[in-house]
């Protein structure tokens, strides 16, 4: 399946989805997460983060893998999909050089 790069840098577009990919790459161990789990992690609302859990799924980032009745709800989970899966070296790249530019950006004196 080729994915055209278009897609990795819609998907990278916006802080939250890169912030969720960060969270499966960095924990491989813990290989399917869900939107409450994840947003708990990065203190954000959860309706917020399942919308970007959603998109990415819909950019075939990620993968729905199943459900889990909770308490009267359903909390769904995923994991990888091909879109990360078979261009992982280039989104790796992206992610930490957006890392390093946020961190630039906290460490540079503030101008008017």
């Amino acid at each position: 399946m080729t994915i055209p790069r278009a897609s990795i840098i819609t998907t990278l577009a916006h802080p939250t989805r890169r912030a969720i990919l960060r969270a499966y790459l960095a924990d491989r161990k813990r290989r399917r997460h869900s939107p409450v789990r994840l947003a708990e992690e990065l203190h954000r609302p959860v309706n917020d983060v399942a919308y970007h859990f959603r998109v990415l799924a819909r950019n075939k980032a990620l993968r729905a893998w199943g459900t889990k009745p909770v308490r009267g709800a359903t909390e769904h989970f995923y994991v990888l999909g091909p879109l990360v899966k078979e261009n992982e070296d280039v989104i790796v790249l992206l992610l930490a050089a957006d890392e390093k530019a946020d961190a630039e950006d906290d460490t540079s004196p503030l101008t008017v």
